[in-house]
């Protein structure tokens, strides 16, 4: 449930989680190691501006996954028969 506020759409942890492609645990976890902004609005509803959603994306997702791995994975090797490994 997307919620508009002065201007900003807050999202609830699980409407942030299903953005995100991660869980809602994973969510409050980000928000309580200070990862990932969110304003609390009673004891158990944080609500989190898309904005800064998509900016844990990019910083904190960006090089998450099987497949950045495997390219990681793939220009490493690459880079080792190439003799341009550090």
């Amino acid at each position: 449930m997307a919620v508009k506020r002065h201007g900003r759409t807050l999202l609830t942890t699980m409407d942030a989680a299903s953005t995100l492609g991660i869980s809602r645990y994973a969510v409050i976890s980000a928000i309580r190691r200070g990862a990932l902004r969110a304003d609390l609005v009673s004891p158990k509803l944080y609500l989190v501006d898309s904005r800064d959603v998509e900016r844990y994306r990019q910083i904190h997702l960006g090089g998450q996954g099987w497949d950045k791995r495997r390219a990681r994975r793939s220009q490493d090797m690459q880079d080792l028969k190439h003799g341009d490994a550090q």
